[in-house]
């Protein structure tokens, strides 16, 4: 009976400490891995849509630009180096440019004008989105941003980040990486920036602790985007997975209605982390592997659990006692052991949160581990079901004959 007990106790306080802590531990280090290569991709996920918007103009390759001594410009535009191969002078480049530019009609564009609601184009296209998303222009290490509900935002390491309406402000705001604090000059109590000849007030350094691709990123406010900032360039929209899909065709099918274009798809740029990666790391039939193993596992120690228990049920049964007193003694233990170990993987769990093991926000992580407690009390009462039909069930007689 002693060694029975202590099975059963021990068993029970191990299966519950596993499935607590171990499931909670596997998600939030699946989250700290794709919240890494997030920010390496400049807090851009995996699911992310990169788009532009198809104008029928010729893709640029190269911007043609000639100033002389004199002071006077020629400025012919972006086009391909093969195009402009053995043209020596201005007067070449600008005859053979006139030469194959299509008339006004032929060139499908969009308006850089405000609606009554005063929106752009671009901004009444990025805000045709639903549900918590960010969307942006991207334009190398330059974003104009866009929120839409509450979505997760990049990290700041003071100030903070745009809210959704200063994202359609025209008011010129700026969250800076910290490789442009040098760049920073302040006008009273207020701190500035300037690009392009603009000037922008910095409300937030974007970063983490250590080092990272936002260190080198520059976020500015959609609303203050110059337009020639917002033609011939890439967009993104990102949030939780599926959700950037969904509204990648909710902005198409606005810009087929009010711009008469559509747009058109991009592959997402590839980071370092991407390549180092290749994808395998955390896939979700590795999810799905480790999910199965732990739900064998709960079954296989229950079962043994229930079947050290065989003898003691079965000389209960013959001795008289209820069946009700039988489930409370069998139930009570592994119930007390198994509460023991749930509450031994929160404290450990905590522990890990307190030392910050992850760079995941508080919050995101403590919302785990709460779900993992939930499902391991629910387990553990589950429990009952074949506890009660084990007991109802036992044929004492085969009981006695193993014996």
């Amino acid at each position: 009976m002693k060694r029975a007990f202590s099975y059963i106790g021990f068993s029970s306080f191990l299966l519950f400490f596993s499935v607590m802590f171990i499931p909670f531990f596997y998600m939030s280090t699946g989250k700290e891995y794709d919240y890494n290569q997030q920010v390496s991709r400049g807090f851009i996920s995996r699911s992310a849509v990169f788009f532009y918007i198809e104008t029928g103009e010729t893709k640029p390759e190269l911007h043609v630009h000639i100033e002389y001594n004199t002071g006077e410009v020629f400025d012919f535009g972006t086009y391909s180096q093969s195009e402009l191969d053995g043209l020596t002078s201005p007067e070449e480049m600008e005859e053979y440019i006139a030469s194959i530019t299509p008339p006004p009609e032929a060139v499908q564009t969009f308006p850089n004008t405000r609606d009554a609601s005063g929106l752009s184009v671009v901004e009444r296209l990025l805000t045709a989105g639903t549900g918590d998303y960010l969307a942006a222009v991207h334009d190398g290490d330059t974003r104009y941003v866009l929120i839409g509900g509450e979505p997760t935002l990049p990290p700041v390491v003071s100030g903070r980040f745009f809210t959704p309406s200063e994202c359609l402000s025209s008011e010129k705001l700026a969250v800076i990486g910290r490789n442009y604090m040098d760049d920073i000059y302040e006008v009273g109590e207020e701190r500035f920036i300037l690009y392009n000849d603009i000037e922008y007030r910095v409300i937030g350094v974007a970063g983490l602790s250590y080092p990272t691709t936002l260190d080198s990123l520059r976020f500015f406010n959609l609303g203050s985007a110059p337009f020639l900032e917002l033609n011939g360039i890439r967009f993104f929209v990102d949030g939780k997975t599926n959700t950037p899909e969904e509204n990648f065709e909710t902005m198409n099918a606005f810009a087929q209605k009010e711009i008469g274009t559509e747009l058109i798809r991009m592959d997402m740029p590839t980071t370092l982390t991407d390549l180092v990666s290749g994808g395998v790391y955390l896939k979700q039939h590795l999810t799905v592997l480790t999910f199965v193993f732990i739900v064998l596992t709960y079954l296989s120690i229950l079962t043994y659990t229930l079947s050290a228990e065989n003898k003691k049920i079965g000389v209960m049964l013959l001795s008289g006692i209820s069946v009700n007193r039988i489930f409370r003694h069998v139930y009570g233990r592994i119930f007390a052991f198994g509460i023991a170990g749930i509450v031994l993987g929160a404290i450990v769990s905590s522990v890990v949160l307190s030392l910050r093991y992850f760079q995941l926000s508080i919050p995101l992580v403590f919302r785990d581990l709460i779900f993992w407690c939930a499902i391991s009390l629910l387990l553990l009462l589950l429990c009952i079901i074949p506890i009660v039909f084990r007991v109802r069930t036992l044929h004492v007689e085969e009981v006695i004959r193993k014996s």
